[in-house]
């Protein structure tokens, strides 16, 4: 057996993704997406371990709702370099795979809501909220290569530059910068803002 945690708020009682960690998202992290408070609690509870020797069968139903995706986008912020404590290991490649996937699971979490919960009314939404639209410039970026429309105003919205330091035997940390129009931004900043702004457009449509 071993000890899983479930991680909650300790004011509001939000409960983060099964697979983030109290330590990925501790005070003085990022705040909670829904209050902005600090605080978290971590009810353990058990699970059984598999080993090698171990064989099982079974079958699992993929959850199609749009609070599937929402999951995965929070969990996809908990593995953003930058947030998570540095690692001996440290390759660029991941640390930009790791924005990418964030800002993609981010703003598609949109269409997601169109077809189970909001319908054409989240095409509305989006457009009041400025992180939203830098987040599908970002993600359509990068699935296109180049944007030929924009959500933000800048054809040439992008994350820009990566520089990290410290000391690599005992971790690295890194810092994401990201272009559009004359804002030069932090790429972590940034990821907060979309999770606020997806939490604010969710309780104001009376899905949160």
């Amino acid at each position: 057996m071993s000890a899983v945690e479930d991680v909650f708020c300790v004011e509001c009682g939000f409960r983060f993704p099964e697979g983030v960690l109290a330590t990925q998202i501790g005070p003085g992290r990022y705040p909670c997406p829904r209050c902005g408070a600090l605080g978290r609690r971590a009810d353990v509870r058990e699970a059984v371990t598999m080993g090698l020797s171990v064989s099982v069968t079974g079958k699992a139903t993929f959850d199609r709702s749009w609070r599937a995706q929402h999951r995965r986008m929070i969990r996809a912020f908990g593995w953003l370099h930058g947030i998570a404590p540095p690692t001996p290991t440290f390759v660029v490649a991941d640390i930009e795979d790791g924005f990418i996937t964030f800002f993609m699971h981010a703003w598609h979490l949109k269409d997601w809501l169109r077809h189970d919960g909001l319908g054409r009314r989240v095409e509305r939404l989006v457009q009041r909220y400025p992180a939203l639209l830098l987040a599908a410039d970002l993600a359509n970026g990068v699935k296109h290569l180049r944007l030929t429309s924009t959500r933000t105003g800048d054809v040439n919205t992008a994350m820009t530059s990566l520089t990290f330091d410290g000391d690599p035997t005992d971790g690295l940390s890194a810092s994401v910068r990201i272009s559009s129009g004359s804002m030069k931004l932090d790429a972590v900043e940034v990821a907060r803002d979309v999770l606020s702004a997806w939490e604010d457009l969710l309780h104001r449509a009376g899905l949160q």
